[in-house]
């Protein structure tokens, strides 16, 4: 039986035998013992010391061992979200852990110098030569270390890189040939994938992009484990410097170098093509927002179920890595405020929501966003539409041939009519209130006849005053006097425009007329209402602007009774009035017709 084994014996006979213990024979060597000199204590201690020293590298390689094993299978856990088996997991490490803890404070660093050693980094031949290792400290990964120094206690070097060493999962040579082709995809990343926008604010959509490239950068340096690869080292640098310069300072998962457990290079693979996902369903939030007032919620709906599951893919995997990110959580938090404002239940949003819903969903993504640009481009063509009528009719010598320009601004608003342009239009209401004697011949326009009508009518009532109104001003002191010497001491009547007494009263005192009437007229007021004022006028000036075509007959009334008569047909200002009375002469008076007038004025008085 050697020294370390214990027999069984019966209780009685072991009593018995130790009262009564055997003699030894002389012939058996007799073990001196440690405590006869100080050379043998010293001895035995050393003895004991490397026995100890066997025994706490076998259990550390063993805790080592099961703690790498165990993180590994809680990856594993998380992956597939089997919440039971990562807390039991969870557990199993935590305890690990201890052990290892535990064991560090107790064991002589100089007994463990047997241990492996962690090898140098390797670096592929480059230019700039292979000690490109200096700058990693900052972002470089670091090994967890449970045998880490304790406080009060001295830690030793050999004992703290004693781990299991992560070799290289594929070719060195092919990590740093994909590193190098990401580093000149970065050369030109500002003209595809700009950081900023013309106002400077930070292009979240191509952030994201970036953000992708530095997961893919991590995937690459978890691939190579403990060996750093130049050109990967060089990428990761560029990548910082890019978001620096664009203004990113928010977080960023990927050169998180404290995650525990670390994540796997197919995590990193995959957290990269989730980025990239929601970036594009930023985009299409970005766009959705720019073109929300052209669009109903049931035109936003499948695409904001689209967006939302796009994030939420995104956050699950976020949550299997232990990691966050702000821009999908800014995301997040706006599409909780427009379906709130919106009324809008997003089912994406649900908590629990299956794996296979959320990948249904945010599959449709293009699709739904081109289901949604369909009302944006035909509200697109009727606004050209519409901007093309508005041009025509803001022309300053719009209405100088009024037949002409009547036909084409029929046209016009057929082809609005073709395209779906609402008569209820404001932009079109705007543009055809001063021109309803255009629109009164063709029975095809009468809705938009009656909105217009209705548009002219209410600018009436209200202080609305013409943008086409000038002053005296922009005319010469010659000009002005001799349009005078026709209109002194004359009374003169304005039929049609918006009357305004600071107006009328410019006029008059301009063209030292002795009486303007400038009656209010609506689109229902027939041309018998003002006749009366006809007769007991010297000029009647009637402007297409803000008449009805049957106010065109005044020219009738003017020739029977001998009144000077001039048309207005691009406003109802002084100088478009002072044009007139220049461009215009007066026809010559009927003698006929002067005649009879003056019979029924002398039939009258009598």
């Amino acid at each position: 039986m050697s020294d370390f084994d214990v027999e069984f014996q019966e209780p009685s006979l072991a009593v018995a035998t130790a009262r009564t213990p055997e003699p030894q024979d002389a012939s058996e060597p007799t073990t001196p013992s440690p405590l006869r000199t100080p050379e043998a204590f010293e001895a035995y201690c050393a003895q004991v010391q490397s026995r100890l020293a066997q025994y706490a590298q076998q259990r550390a390689n063993f805790l080592l061992s099961a703690h790498d094993r165990l993180t590994r299978l809680l990856a594993t856990a998380r992956a597939v979200e089997d919440n039971d088996l990562y807390n039991e997991l969870l557990q199993y490490q935590m305890a690990t852990k201890e052990l290892l803890d535990a064991l560090s404070q107790v064991t002589d660093g100089a007994a463990l110098s047997a241990l492996p050693h962690t090898p140098k980094p390797y670096s592929l031949p480059s230019e700039q030569g292979n000690n490109l290792f200096r700058e990693r400290a900052e972002f470089s990964p670091r090994p967890f270390t449970p045998l880490a120094r304790t406080e009060g206690r001295p830690a030793s070097s050999a004992f703290v890189a004693a781990r299991v060493p992560r070799h290289p999962s594929r070719p060195l040579i092919e990590i740093e040939a994909e590193a190098a082709q990401m580093r000149e995809d970065l050369k030109v990343w500002k003209e595809r994938f700009p950081l900023q926008k013309e106002n400077g604010e930070l292009n979240i959509p191509n952030v994201m992009r970036l953000r992708a490239m530095a997961f893919r950068m991590r995937k690459l340096e978890e691939e190579a484990g403990d060996t750093e690869v130049t050109e990967v080292t060089e990428l990761r640098k560029e990548i910082q410097q890019l978001l620096e310069e664009a203004g990113d300072k928010e977080y960023c998962v990927a050169f998180d170098y404290d995650l525990e457990p670390r994540p796997l290079p197919n995590q990193w693979a995959e957290l990269a093509e989730r980025q990239e996902e929601t970036a594009r369903a930023q985009e299409a939030y970005e766009w959705w927002m720019a073109h929300n007032h052209q669009l109903t919620v049931s035109d936003l709906q499948p695409l904001a179920e689209a967006v939302a599951a796009t994030q939420q893919k995104f956050n699950r995997m976020l949550f299997r890595v232990g990691a966050r990110d702000p821009y999908q959580q800014i995301l997040f938090d706006n599409l909780r405020a427009w379906a709130r404002e919106s009324q809008c239940y997003l089912f994406s949003l649900r908590p629990r929501v299956p794996m296979a819903e959320l990948v249904d969903k945010a599959s449709r993504l293009e699709s739904a966003w081109e289901q949604a640009r369909i009302p944006v481009e035909a509200a697109t063509r009727r606004a050209a539409v519409v901007d093309n009528l508005v041009a025509l009719v803001s022309d300053p010598n719009f209405g100088s041939d009024p037949e002409q320009d009547e036909a084409q601004l029929h046209e016009a608003l057929l082809r609005c009519q073709s395209i779906g342009v609402s008569a209820l239009d404001q932009r079109l209401r705007d543009a055809l209130a001063p021109w309803v004697s255009f629109l009164e011949s063709d029975p095809r326009l009468r809705e938009v006849l009656r909105e217009a009508s209705m548009e002219w009518d209410r600018r009436i009532n209200s202080d609305y005053e013409e943008s086409t109104l000038n002053s005296a001003q922009e005319l010469s002191a010659e000009e002005l006097e001799a349009v005078r010497a026709e209109t002194r001491g004359k009374r003169l009547t304005l039929i049609g425009g918006l009357p305004r007494e600071e107006n009328r009263r410019q006029i008059q005192e301009a063209l030292e007329l002795a009486e303007l009437n400038w009656p209010e007229m609506r689109p229902s007021t027939l041309l018998s209402h003002f006749e009366h004022d006809i007769q007991q006028t010297d000029i009647v000036a009637l402007s297409l602007r803000y008449s009805r075509k049957e106010w065109r007959g005044v020219a009738d009334i003017c020739a029977r009774e001998g009144k000077r008569f001039v048309l207005l047909p691009n406003g109802f200002g002084l100088v478009d009035l002072v044009k007139a009375l220049q461009n215009q002469p007066p026809k010559p008076v009927n003698v006929t017709t002067v005649r009879r007038r003056t019979t029924r004025t002398a039939s009258d008085s009598e």
